[in-house]
């Protein structure tokens, strides 16, 4: 439950930059901290720390618990992202595509993460039909001129 008073929209505003900081910081740290020979060592740890944080939020319907979740998981991702971006710039095909390659995969990263993206018979995908009322903004149809 969101404190009296607060919209979703500026929890989620609260939220962000705070999982934001601490990814940024903890994917500068996390590159050196995993060499090639202690990866695996990193990456398990990501997912038992990235558990932790799933859990809080999970046990908890505080609002409190949000940004503790975004703390923890932050952090988590972060580091994560910084040795699996390592471990694959070693297993690209070829040197001379690597840039491509890293887009291509940037892409189907970065893809699927907003549904508005994908459509189904010119609606965003999750959207009822235009004779049901929807909360979303994002299922509002566009104004003809």
């Amino acid at each position: 439950m969101l404190p009296g008073g607060v919209e979703p929209e500026a929890a989620v505003a609260v939220l962000m930059p705070l999982t934001g900081v601490a990814m940024a910081v903890s994917t500068v740290l996390g590159g050196p901290l995993g060499p090639f020979d202690r990866r695996k060592l990193c990456v398990g740890a990501t997912a038992v720390l990235s558990a932790v944080a799933l859990a809080i939020p999970a046990l908890s319907t505080s609002w409190a618990a949000m940004p503790a979740f975004a703390a923890v998981d932050g952090p988590a991702f972060g580091c994560y992202m910084a040795v699996d971006t390592a471990l694959v710039t070693m297993v690209l095909p070829n040197a001379e595509d690597a840039a491509r390659d890293m887009g291509v995969l940037n892409i189907a990263n970065a893809g699927p993460a907003d549904r508005r993206t994908v459509r189904r018979r010119g609606r965003p995908v999750g959207c009822p039909e235009p004779s049901r009322p929807s909360p979303s903004a994002a299922c509002a149809e566009p104004h003809q001129a």
